[in-house]
């Protein structure tokens, strides 16, 4: 997976591989409302990002704030303890 950063600062995620391998979600209307709400965030003045494009960057950053033990939002619980 390869990073580079849009005009306007933002994270884009990219690879390969990533059109290989599929997975179909279902979302209530309030977090579709969230996810739209990002789409202007990582589109750019030549390409309108699409919601799986979202879901993705959603994901990966999510798992790599896991990854180094960062808090995760789940909810309003207490933050998981680290280790």
């Amino acid at each position: 997976m390869t990073r580079d950063v849009t005009a306007r600062g933002h994270l884009r995620l990219h690879s390969p591989a990533m059109a290989t391998k599929h997975v179909a979600v279902r979302l209530d209307e309030q977090t579709l409302a969230r996810v739209d709400a990002l789409i202007p965030v990582l589109s750019t003045a030549w390409h309108r990002a699409k919601r799986s494009e979202v879901l993705r960057a959603l994901l990966h950053a999510g798992l790599e704030t896991d990854a180094r033990g960062g808090p995760v939002n789940d909810g309003g619980a207490a933050p998981r303890p680290p280790g």
